[in-house]
C-alpha cells in the first residue's frame, strides 16, 4: 500500500466513482473534504513563498507546498496565490494579495474563517497584522502568514462548503441543528447561581465540547450539588 501527503487545496480524485475532492479547512480549523466538479479538479492553488533569480538570472518562484517553478509573470510577488494547471504544470493565472480579496485564515485560533480583507496594519519590526471581516460582518485580524488568498474580489475561485467560513454563536448553532432538543429555551432563560455541565453525548457528533449554561431551579435538585459550593470527595468523607 502506497501513502500520500496531502496538503491544503490538493485535489483528491477517486476514478472508479467518479468523484473529485478538494482538502480545505473547515471552521474548527480541522482538514476536511469537499465535492468538486470535473473541471476544478484540474487545478489548484498556491501560495507564493518568495520570487528569486538563479543561475544566469533565471527567475523562479517557491510555494508553500515545495513548488519550484521557473520564469513566473514578473507581477507575481511573494503572498501571492497562483492557479497551477495540474496537468502541465504551468501558472495559468494568479491573485494578488491585496485589501478587498477573499481569503481564508490557515493558522492560529480563526483557522478555516473565510473572509475579505479590510485593511493591512504594517507594524515595523514585527509581523503585519490583516484585518478580515466574514460574510456575516464580524470582523477578526491575524498575521499575514496565517492568510490564504481565495480569489478577487469576494468570488472564490474553489468551490467552498454551505455555510463559508463564518462562526455560528452557540445559540443559532442549536436553533439550527437541534431544534427539538430543549436547550433553546434554557439558553434564552438563563438565570445566576446555579450552574451544571451541559454534556454533549446525546447531540450530534459535531459538538466536540461542553458549554456551562444556567438551568432553571426546578431543574436542580438542589444548590449544592450543582453549584460553586459543591461538595467534593474530601469534604464527604470527614463528614461521615
Amino acid at each position: 500500500m502506497n501513502n500520500f501527503i496531502f496538503l491544503y487545496t490538493d485535489v483528491v480524485s477517486i476514478p472508479k466513482t467518479n468523484e473529485n475532492f478538494r482538502l480545505l479547512y473547515d471552521t474548527k480549523g480541522r482538514f476536511s473534504l469537499y465535492s468538486i466538479r470535473d473541471e476544478e479538479s484540474k487545478f489548484m492553488l498556491c501560495k507564493v513563498r518568495s520570487v528569486q533569480f538563479g543561475q544566469k538570472r533565471i527567475p523562479y518562484l517557491n510555494t508553500y507546498d515545495g513548488r519550484t517553478i521557473r520564469y513566473p509573470d514578473p507581477l507575481i510577488k511573494a503572498n501571492d496565490t497562483i492557479k497551477l494547471d495540474l496537468e502541465s504544470n504551468k501558472i495559468v493565472d494568479f491573485i494578488k494579495f491585496d485589501v478587498g480579496n477573499v481569503v481564508m485564515v490557515t493558522g492560529d485560533r480563526n483557522r478555516g474563517r473565510v473572509g475579505v480583507i479590510k485593511n493591512k496594519e504594517k507594524h515595523k519590526g514585527i509581523f503585519e497584522t490583516l484585518h478580515i471581516q466574514d460574510s456575516q460582518g464580524h470582523e477578526f485580524a491575524t498575521c499575514l502568514g496565517n492568510v490564504f488568498t481565495l480569489g478577487k474580489g469576494t468570488k472564490p475561485w474553489v468551490s467552498l462548503p454551505q455555510r463559508p467560513g463564518y462562526l455560528m454563536e452557540l445559540e443559532h448553532y442549536l436553533r439550527e441543528r437541534h431544534p427539538d432538543s430543549g436547550l433553546k429555551g434554557q439558553l434564552e432563560n438563563m438565570q445566576k447561581g446555579h450552574w451544571m455541565l451541559l454534556r454533549t453525548s446525546g447531540l450530534s457528533t459535531d459538538i466536540s465540547l461542553g458549554f456551562l449554561i444556567n438551568v432553571d431551579d426546578d431543574e436542580c435538585e438542589d444548590e449544592a450539588t450543582y453549584g460553586p459550593n459543591a461538595p467534593t470527595e474530601e469534604t464527604e468523607n470527614t463528614d461521615t
